[in-house]
């Protein structure tokens, strides 16, 4: 993004168009991206408002990647160790991100009266065993 903006002729003008409260925005910034789209105004959207198009996401997801690339991506992957500081910043990232109340509402709603079968149960147990396992043997071989 920054050689992108340091190649551009003139540094793009931001300008705050509207104060709104947080869960309208995306909706806000549709309908102003809309508009100055249609008086002619050169944006750098690349999407209307700041989802992407249903045309943009099927775009993306018919990505097909071979067997051979997926073998060659696995292979220069195989052995890697993350750092310490990756690993902390991965973990840091995975404590603090946070999902819109509608997205949890949503999520909610949608496993509402659902119930595990028994070899799904059974299967957690022995992940969250595994889990605690993994912890006091760490903590032992601290």
């Amino acid at each position: 993004m920054i050689k992108w903006l340091k190649s551009l002729d003139e540094r793009p003008v931001l300008e705050v168009l509207e104060v709104v409260e947080y869960e309208k925005r995306l909706i806000v910034e549709a309908r102003w991206t809309e508009k100055l789209k249609s008086d002619g105004a050169e944006l750098f959207n690349q999407y209307v408002g700041a989802n992407p198009s249903a045309e943009a996401i099927a775009k993306r997801r018919k990505r097909v990647v071979s067997e051979e690339t997926r073998a060659k991506i696995s292979a220069a992957r195989r052995g890697k160790k993350l750092s310490v500081e990756h690993r902390a910043r991965l973990s840091e990232a995975q404590r603090t991100s946070t999902r819109a109340a509608q997205h949890r509402a949503d999520l909610n709603e949608l496993n509402r009266g659902s119930k595990r079968s028994e070899e799904e149960r059974r299967r957690i147990a022995e992940g969250t065993k595994r889990g605690w396992e993994k912890r006091r043997n760490h903590v032992n071989e601290s």
